[in-house]
């Protein structure tokens, strides 16, 4: 069952001690972990809640001794356990926490690749890969309801066909439109020109790895390409500034674990991020960032073709050209 049915139908349903969450979309196990702590707090009230393995993979013993440890913080618990060593160990940790169930206790694994032959282990398995598009398209409907923002039959397949996937993406765009405090249902035209469309990893890959690595064929085709695609020049400036940021603080960190530690990234790619970052300088950083807010100015003032400057600049920064009468423009 998806995460979308799996919230859908959770109501008073009682619980299972453990859920196993497959699939690798953050933001549906994301989802899910919240449904369920709701649930939780409403039978129980004041609920802890433990995230085991954020920042590395956890053994069985350390997860029996967090299972074991006496809740000072609520009646309940619920434990979302997201990296694990061993999993066929982990599967015997596993299998005592279901036989000897503690009142008010949760356990919700996190296994990013598809279960093989049902697993080592029984347990209920909700799906947090990317949903079907009539599922999505529900999920869209839904939120925006509860966002109190109305759409149009046309506005919310617009609204689809910008962020077709993307979760996070599409909260952060509904908010913009609730803040915008229309009377009215959004239209398709209206949600084409408000909405920033959400580009695809594989765009959003080539684009940054090509800047961390100071390649600038690679970067202007990789940018081009998303241009010719139809993805706004300041969703790629954005884009870019978070990145550029992002190397700017591991270019400060003072060793890669501390970076990792500080912001929360899968190890391979804080360790990519990190050994990018002493391609840079810190100079060449903090002009970079500077052009890029006032380049953000010159969008919103819509001075000239975005995407030309837009290429105009990562052409400047990886050519170390300096900055010059605080501006980005000459």
């Amino acid at each position: 069952m998806h995460a979308i049915e799996a919230i859908d139908q959770l109501g008073e349903a009682t619980l299972a001690p453990i859920y196993v969450m497959s699939g690798d979309g953050d933001y549906w196990a994301e989802k899910w972990v919240n449904a369920v702590t709701e649930r939780v707090r409403k039978v129980y009230g004041d609920v802890e809640r433990v995230h085991l393995g954020r920042q590395q993979e956890v053994s069985g013993a350390q997860v029996m001794t967090a299972w074991n440890t006496p809740n000072l913080w609520g009646r309940a618990q619920v434990f979302w356990l997201d990296q694990v060593s061993q999993p066929t160990a982990m599967a015997t940790t596993l299998r005592t926490i279901a036989a000897h169930r503690a009142d008010g206790r949760y356990l919700l694994l996190r296994e990013r690749k598809p279960r093989a032959g049902g697993g080592e282990f029984s347990a209920p398995v909700i799906e947090v890969g990317p949903p079907s598009a009539s599922r999505w398209r529900r999920w869209v409907a839904t939120l925006a309801e509860k966002r109190g923002v109305k759409l149009s039959s046309d506005g919310l397949s617009a609204l689809v066909h910008l962020i077709p996937q993307d979760g996070y993406h599409l909260e952060h765009e509904l908010e913009k439109m609730r803040l915008g405090n229309r009377q009215g249902a959004w239209t398709q035209e209206e949600v084409l020109d408000a909405v920033l469309p959400e580009m695809g990893e594989e765009a959003v890959w080539a684009v940054t790895d090509a800047l961390m690595a100071k390649d600038p064929a690679r970067l202007a085709e990789a940018l081009g390409r998303s241009l010719d695609q139809g993805k706004a020049p300041v969703m790629l400036l954005a884009l870019l500034g978070r990145q550029l940021a992002q190397l700017r603080r591991a270019l400060d960190a003072p060793s890669a674990a501390a970076f990792q530690a500080a912001e929360r990234l899968p190890d391979f790619v804080s360790r990519k991020v990190f050994r990018y970052a002493h391609r840079w300088g810190s100079e060449e950083l903090a002009t970079a960032l500077f052009w890029a807010a006032d380049l953000d100015r010159w969008f919103k003032q819509s001075w000239g073709d975005s995407g030309v400057v837009l290429t105009e600049y990562v052409v400047l920064i990886l050519a170390g050209v300096p900055r010059q009468s605080g501006r980005a423009r000459g």
